[in-house]
């Protein structure tokens, strides 16, 4: 399969980081069509487009850098693969070769190259047959199965295959393969970059010449060997041929991860070439920006975040923006696969936003962490060195007909700023880089609406941070719920493993739940022990998508004196939100509820929930069902539900809780004229205060 630019009528473009400080660079890379373009940025507040909306809002930043720059189609390098050097160049006439392969896609109408070199090439034809071919000669073995592990060994003057399990299947060819060549290295999944991509595992590789062995190379976790280099981050290490199950880690059994799981649509980088510069001025204040690029009646934002200078505050509230679950929705393409689309799935219409039509026109910009590779896996690794079609302040979701993610999360900017409160920029990537060092000059914290991945560093930090007397707004739902990792070495690269519980749309293989980047066990942070419940006093419940989502009615503890402050403004049977521009309530699309169960702290107050309101079109989440039953939905199950809390912490602190990602939604609704953004704002005027928090109940205060 050879790259190819895609089609005309484009205009895209990347960032090289998400966020910087005053005074640092921003380098943009820019694809299209169009000969120029004009870059310009701005300071973003709102998005939403929607006539019914708060109103899109944005201001012209004068920024060094911005101007009008030459650009053209830029291809993008998509397939996993790898280099295996040799000690040196070696004249290499007669030969053998070996490997172990599994196939996931044999036959899938063109030639895909197991290894490569000058000197001969083993692939699979389009067919799926071994080929082994040297010039004109070749030799031809039956296609092995899918999805089952072959032995192939390679020769001059043979090709055998032979593949495990019953019934016992292989084949071998004799034949004369002429000539010689200089070789130095071998390509393995592919015979060079972007061409001829194999999907599948390779293992154990090694190389011998007429005066014996010359080479073998570990791919998965095995003890180094020759140098291979691996390029756009193929999976690994995975299981290999001589994987049991009776350990699953590979650091427990590394001959049974001697395996590299090659996808011909893996990307880590795009590589383009810098279109421009920016450079932020030592004054820019810290927020939300974009850099706006516009040629031939084409326009496309690029977000990007500015911090306060290093080592200081401008606020005493920050806001964290949930960039690495930005990260893992990055071009996210769940509405193209069949599931969705089957009744009784969604409640509503399936409406593509203009990113995600502009989306399928351009498969090589990859997909997200909830989509598969072309043969089937789950895709374990996103990237933001690409364009991210989906975090775009204008962007719309599929599901919800709303903001989401990061359009959502804007609605808090332009609240705070309506509102005259000053809040600093924070994301998810600095707080992993900095820890709670980051987090210290800051009395609050408030959330996006959906910070469902979260690293150990992360989890860590904010610990940490409510240890000592932080208060946090948790303004959202289904947070703190997987673990994820920021590879060390490419800091644009976030990293899952699905495990096989919690709401999914792949599972993880046998034996592969340890993330590659740091050798971690993935899956849920419930099943680390470190439930989002215990965190911030709720954790995921339930999901769906109906257009009849409700708000939340009071509970007796929004009665209790602690809580008096919440409620202000508010009357005593005035329903919470039975509005929003998400599915029409703010108890939408994925909510939390308190569980002691779970580890909820029994002390925090319930001040409200939307038990009761909601249709069988939501469900209870997958991980709190150990035995099926009917009554799932949420006319008959009591656990479907949200609830709002606030919950104690040490030091004066405390947590907030909405447990709805509908809610920053519903906090736009009528410009911010409600009783959910009325809510928000008693509770950040009153953490704000530095009077200690009294939420401990009497009977458990300490002496």
């Amino acid at each position: 399969m050879r790259n190819s630019p895609p089609p005309s009528g484009t205009l895209f473009g990347y960032a090289d980081r998400l966020s910087a400080r005053p005074g640092e660079r921003l380098d943009l890379m820019v694809s299209g069509d169009t000969g120029d373009v004009a870059i310009d940025v701005v300071r973003l507040y709102c998005g939403d487009e929607h006539p019914d909306g708060p109103g899109a809002r944005s201001a012209e930043v004068a920024m060094p850098g911005a101007g009008t720059y030459p650009i053209a189609l830029q291809p993008v390098p998509r397939g996993s693969f790898a280099t295996g050097a040799l000690p040196g160049p070696v004249e290499l006439g007669a030969f053998a070769f070996e490997i172990w392969i599994w196939p996931t896609t044999p036959a899938i109408g063109r030639e895909q190259a197991i290894a490569a070199c000058p000197r001969f090439t083993l692939l699979l034809d389009a067919e799926g047959a071994v080929i082994l071919r040297a010039g004109d000669d070749e030799l031809r073995a039956d296609a092995p199965p899918a999805g089952r592990w072959t032995r192939v060994v390679a020769a001059d003057t043979f090709l055998e295959t032979e593949t495990r399990g019953w019934p016992p299947y292989g084949t071998r060819v004799e034949g004369e393969l002429g000539g010689a060549a200089s070789v130095s290295a071998l390509t393995f999944a592919a015979s060079g970059p972007g061409e001829d991509l194999f999907n599948g595992k390779l293992e154990a590789p090694r190389l011998s010449g007429a005066d014996g062995e010359l080479a073998v190379w570990e791919l998965g976790a095995g003890p180094a060997a020759a140098p291979v280099t691996f390029h756009h981050l193929p999976s690994r290490p995975a299981t290999g041929h001589a994987f049991t199950g009776a350990a699953n880690h590979p650091d427990l059994a590394p001959g049974h991860y001697g395996a590299c799981h090659f996808h011909e649509d893996d990307l880590d980088d795009c590589r383009w070439p810098i279109t421009a510069t920016l450079e932020l001025p030592l004054d820019v204040p810290s927020g939300v920006y974009g850099a706006r690029l516009r040629a031939g009646g084409l326009e496309d934002v690029v977000p990007f975040f500015v911090l306060p200078p290093a080592g200081t505050a401008t606020a005493d509230v920050a806001m964290l923006f949930p960039t690495v679950s930005y990260g893992a929705y990055a071009n996210e393409r769940m509405q193209e696969r069949e599931f969705v689309h089957e009744p009784g799935v969604m409640g509503m219409e399936i409406l593509p936003d203009r990113g995600d039509l502009l989306l399928r026109k351009h498969p090589e910009l990859g997909s997200s962490l909830y989509d598969t590779h072309t043969d089937g896996s789950g895709i374990a690794f996103s990237s933001f060195r690409r364009p991210v079609l989906n975090m775009r302040p204008w962007h719309r979701n599929w599901q919800t007909h709303a903001p989401r993610a990061f359009s959502a999360d804007l609605y808090v900017v332009d609240w705070l700023d309506r509102e005259g409160i000053t809040a600093d920029t924070l994301t998810d990537h600095d707080l992993h880089a900095e820890g709670a060092d980051l987090l210290s000059p800051y009395s609050v914290l408030i959330t996006g609406c959906h910070p469902e991945y979260w690293t150990a560093a992360m989890m860590d930090a904010l610990e940490a941070w409510l240890d000592a007397g932080g208060r946090l707004m948790y303004l959202g739902g289904n947070g703190f719920y997987w673990v994820t990792s920021i590879d060390p070495e490419r800091p644009h690269v976030v990293e899952i493993r699905r495990g096989v519980c919690g709401i999914r749309c792949w599972e993880s293989a046998a034996g592969e739940m340890h993330h590659t980047s740091t050798g971690e066990l993935g899956g849920l942070w419930r099943n680390r022990g470190r439930s989002p419940n215990a965190l911030v006093g709720v954790g995921f419940a339930a999901q769906g998508f109906d257009p009849d989502a409700p708000g939340y009615h009071q509970l007796p503890d929004a009665r209790d004196p602690r809580a008096a402050f919440v409620f202000d403004g508010i009357g005593e049977d005035e329903i919470i939100g039975a509005f929003g521009f998400s599915m029409g309530g703010a108890a939408s699309d994925e909510i939390d509820r308190h569980d002691v169960r779970y580890g909820s702290p029994p002390e925090a107050l319930v001040l409200a929930t939307s038990q009761g309101g909601h249709s069988d079109f939501v469900l209870l989440v997958c991980e709190d069902v150990p035995v099926t039953h009917l009554r799932l939905g949420g006319t008959t199950c009591d656990d479907v539900r949200a609830d709002i809390t606030l919950m104690p912490t040490a030091n004066g602190g405390g947590v907030f809780s909405v447990g709805s990602i509908g809610w920053t939604a519903a906090m736009a609704f009528e410009r911010y004229d409600n009783n959910v953004a009325r809510m928000s704002l008693n509770v950040l005027r009153r953490f704000l205060d530095p009077a200690p928090l009294e939420l401990t109940p009497a009977h458990q205060e300490m002496a």
